[in-house]
């Protein structure tokens, strides 16, 4: 799914170690929260703090039957030239009990089936850096 770059780049948690992950909510709208996440084996892990992540509005949704969901991992490399680089990925989560970053819990479990990614290899503003992948 993920060149050696951009492998690299989602194992190491771009500079914030942090992404922001989309649900749909009960009433139809996308609803974006800040993530903590683990990548390994094909698929991101996000739990919380308190190791139940079916406290959570995103757990909700993803119980409730709504498992598309929307996960962006970016950061800004440099302002001074301006170098935003990223990967969205789009896939399906379901809720699973594990060992993860937070402990013992609850974690949603995300396995990408589409990924995008900008500024990883060269300027985002050159040509031809995007690229598009299909599971």
């Amino acid at each position: 799914m993920f060149n050696k770059t951009e492998l690299g780049y989602v194992q190491a948690g771009g500079l914030t170690r942090l992404a922001r992950m989309a649900t749909v909510g009960s009433d139809g709208q996308p609803i974006v929260d800040a993530v903590g996440y683990t990548y390994a084996d094909g698929t991101f892990t996000v739990g919380t703090h308190h190791g139940d992540v079916l406290a959570t509005r995103k757990g909700r949704n993803v119980k409730e039957g709504r498992k598309h969901v929307s996960l962006i991992v970016d950061d800004v490399e440099s302002v001074d030239p301006w170098l935003p680089r990223g990967i969205r990925v789009q896939g399906e989560a379901e809720v699973v009990e594990i060992d993860g970053h937070f402990g013992r819990g609850a974690y949603l479990m995300i396995r990408p089936t589409r990924t995008w990614s900008w500024g990883l290899e060269g300027s985002v503003f050159e040509l031809g850096t995007h690229r598009t992948d299909w599971a």
